[in-house]
């Protein structure tokens, strides 16, 4: 037979359990939280570099573009 002490003794383990669970499901949800950011915030660098490559790519394309036409109105005046 299980004393008074005992069921209480056992009811906190219990609650103590449940607690230690609700703690660690808390630390996965900020844990999953912080690398969604630390992802985010690589994703935003990584689409600022690309933007500003393409920005490069771009200007050099336009200054290509006006060499040639140069080239061409110098042959064919």
């Amino acid at each position: 037979m299980i004393t008074d002490e005992e069921e209480t003794y056992n009811i906190s383990l219990k609650s103590s359990d449940k607690h230690n669970q609700n703690m660690c499901i808390e630390r996965d949800v900020y844990q999953q939280i912080a690398e969604k950011d630390h992802y985010l915030l690589l994703a935003a660098e990584a689409g600022k570099v690309l933007l500003e490559k393409n920005k490069q790519i771009t200007n050099y394309y336009q200054r290509l573009q006006k060499e040639y036409l140069h080239k061409i109105e110098f042959v064919f005046p």
